[in-house]
């Protein structure tokens, strides 16, 4: 799948010198940060997200009992998973090697740790207990610890990738090595060797988050008041409706009145 146009003509234009992808990025802190925690490096991309799906999949150990056809259901656990899927565009060819760049480094976090050793003259290689590959990973308050803000180090989900996928986009073309090569030289480019760079790239993965404080019920509170987005329904609504339409409505009629003040003002009148 290609880019939108609108973000083609959104890569298309520049702002004071600066690719305006960088500036929608940066304006907003729309990026995925993933640090893998197995070799302590990050790697960052531009959140032009195309899919967001998580799935709270509840599991639960059926008892039968006589004379009760349909079985008692015993809550066992509730697994988390989120399904992500980006765009990564690249404006020019430095971005277009930064962007397969970071794409190689996160194929390389996939791997293992492993250990060496020799043995009669040769290098044997074995995985190293605990090695799994494992990351944090933080995008604006979708995907956190739901508490601070900080770098994916220090406030990132921690959890498991698991089919990581991505798809250089035929139809967006590729940057070359060759083409770099003559448009600064300003002679037709020569036949030969040469590196290619996508202008697009879609990624995605399936990320399995492993809480480090278990998340459940105690004493009708819940044991994090962040999970999972940092955000809550006010519960006024919850525990007294009523109440909380009668606070409405006095909030309503307050900002009536304050506006009914600003207009006599400015009117002359008040």
């Amino acid at each position: 799948m290609g880019m939108s146009s609108w973000l083609k003509n959104r890569i298309a234009n520049r702002r004071g010198g600066q690719v305006e992808t960088d500036a929608i990025a940066k304006a907003g802190n729309c990026k995925i940060e993933i640090f893998h925690i197995n070799s302590g490096k990050s790697v960052q991309f531009k959140a032009f997200l195309t899919t967001f799906k998580e799935s709270f999949a509840t599991s639960y150990d059926e008892q039968y009992f006589v004379m009760h056809p349909e079985p008692l259901r015993k809550w066992k656990s509730t697994i988390r998973s989120i399904n992500l899927a980006w765009t990564i565009p690249a404006y020019d060819i430095a971005e277009a090697k930064q962007n397969l760049g970071n794409v190689s480094l996160f194929s390389r976090m996939l791997y293992g740790e492993q250990v060496s050793t020799k043995s009669g003259g040769f290098k044997h290689y074995a995985p190293k207990v605990g090695g799994s590959p494992i990351f944090r990973i933080r995008m604006l308050n979708l995907i956190g610890d739901g508490g601070s803000w900080a770098s994916a180090a220090t406030s990132g989900l921690l959890g498991y990738v698991q089919d990581f996928q991505y798809d250089l986009v035929m139809d967006d073309g590729f940057f070359s090595d060759a083409q770099e090569r003559a448009r600064k030289s300003g002679k037709r480019a020569k036949s030969g060797s040469t590196s290619v760079y996508p202008q697009a790239i879609t990624a995605g993965f399936t990320f399995y988050p492993v809480h480090e404080k278990t998340p459940g019920w105690e004493n009708r509170k819940f044991s994090n008041k962040h999970f999972p987005y940092g955000t809550s329904p006010d519960e006024t609504w919850l525990h007294n409706p009523g109440k909380a339409v009668r606070k409405g409505l006095k909030t309503v009629g307050q900002v009536g009145k304050d506006l009914g003040k600003m207009t006599a003002k400015s009117i002359g009148i008040g």
